[in-house]
């Protein structure tokens, strides 16, 4: 009875050291990879299109379409570096590849004529973020980052018309503010997952729109240099609140 209990007490031990092994492994490694998948919902909004009802001039139903660069469904890649024992630094790679498009559709009852517009938009951003942390429980970390982000826009869009009538936006390169609040959870030594609100606050100037129909190429610039100066540069925003999932891998 005495050597049993010699015998659990021993492999008791054993497996407390091999615990503290991999917790103090996991700890010793200061750089992850990350990547994540989010859908961010947009703050305020550049109107471009409407989806209309008529019969004949009369409309009967009318819904406005507005343009945020930071709508849509995102993807992140990157990593996170670890500072000090409650400070990270983390450089990711965004891309917001425009799902779901924006559709505008111009419907005659009486004749039964019907065109649709179609907008694709993309967005690529390079994001470096500080992200201070607070153990809690021993196993989450909630944390919150700021930081900053170079962003680039693309809008193109197309419709359904006979011949058919295309053309896009182009636009500068935007400097933005980036935040998040989140929690960290680790499921494996070698595996966390996260969960996270995040913002991003940005705005497009749009340098010009060219557009094509019949074969010809129409240019209307936007930028008040090339134009009269009355107007001065559209701006599109692309400010978001987005909610993030992800999975961070410590890899040294």
């Amino acid at each position: 009875m005495k050597k049993t209990g010699v015998f659990v007490l021993a492999v008791l031990s054993m497996a407390a050291c091999l615990s503290a092994q991999d917790k103090a492994d996991k700890d010793s490694k200061v750089f992850s990879l990350c990547g994540s998948i989010a859908y961010g919902f947009g703050v305020g909004g550049q109107y471009i299109d409407a989806s209309i009802t008529h019969t004949g001039p009369a409309i009967q139903e009318r819904s406005d379409k507005y343009l945020n660069y930071g709508d849509g469904f995102k993807l992140e890649l990157g990593g996170v570096y670890r500072l000090l024992e409650n400070l990270d630094a983390q450089g990711v790679l965004m891309y917001n590849f425009g799902t779901p498009e924006i559709e505008a559709t111009d419907q005659d009852v009486q004749n039964g004529d019907k065109v649709t517009n179609t907008y694709a938009t993309g967005t690529f951003g390079i994001k470096i973020l500080a992200i201070p942390k607070v153990k809690v429980f021993d196993l989450l970390d909630i944390y919150v980052g700021f930081g900053m982000g170079i962003y680039f826009a693309s809008l193109s869009w197309s419709n359904s018309e006979t011949p058919q009538y295309d053309g896009n936006y182009t636009t500068s390169p935007a400097i933005g503010f980036c935040g998040s609040i989140g929690v960290n959870y680790p499921v494996y030594n070698d595996l966390i997952v996260y969960a996270e609100m995040a913002v991003e606050e940005m705005s497009f100037t749009v340098t010009s729109i060219l557009s094509a129909k019949d074969g010809s190429l129409t240019t209307f610039e936007q930028n008040s240099k090339a134009s009269s100066g009355v107007f001065p540069p559209a701006k599109i925003p692309g400010s978001n609140v987005a909610f993030r999932v992800g999975a961070k891998f410590p890899v040294f």
